[in-house]
């Protein structure tokens, strides 16, 4: 059985790197060079060169790519990446600290790093500072009831990743 999470984020993350190349105003002046990414959310050897998703400050020699999600997820109330930024900007504007909910804040798909995943909920569960919940990406009264998109993430103060890592700050 192949992984078709880690297919799409490597397709993704191709797709990606061919669309930087060809917007290029000058491709000829590309460089040709060798690299080397994983799609795995953290690289097994930080000294070593990759381009990668998610990275510590500590990993010098990792090369940080874009978030692969927006040009792999088939999901059109997240919108696409600079409105999603934009978004975020703009409600940070708008919604000083003070003014966000006190609770922690998680939507995600159980599927994916499902123990890890399954402890948060259960840690979090029936708690009055949580606002955490898996998604059911197919079902549309999940998508309904538990889906938030990033921007509205943000009105919360506190956002969960529940890999311990985020593939980019603001």
């Amino acid at each position: 059985m192949t992984d078709q999470s880690h297919r799409k984020k490597a397709i993704a993350a191709l797709y990606a790197i061919h669309r930087s190349i060809t917007s290029m105003p000058h491709r000829g002046a590309t460089p040709n060079i060798e690299f080397v990414f994983t799609i795995e959310d953290m690289a097994r050897d930080p000294s070593k060169p990759l381009w990668v998703l998610a990275r510590r400050t500590q990993d010098q020699n990792l090369w940080l790519m874009p978030d692969f999600g927006f040009w792999s997820w088939n999901v059109r109330e997240i919108g696409p990446w600079t409105e999603v930024l934009s978004g975020v900007v703009r409600r940070e504007e708008y919604e000083p600290w003070e003014t966000k909910k006190k609770k922690l804040i998680w939507r995600g798909k159980l599927a994916y790093a499902p123990k890890l995943r399954r402890a948060l909920l259960d840690a979090t569960k029936d708690k009055p500072w949580s606002a955490v919940s898996a998604i059911q990406w197919h079902d549309p009264h999940s998508m309904e009831v538990d889906f938030l998109g990033p921007v509205d993430q943000c009105g919360y103060s506190f956002i969960a990743h529940a890999e311990g890592m985020a593939p980019f700050t603001l």
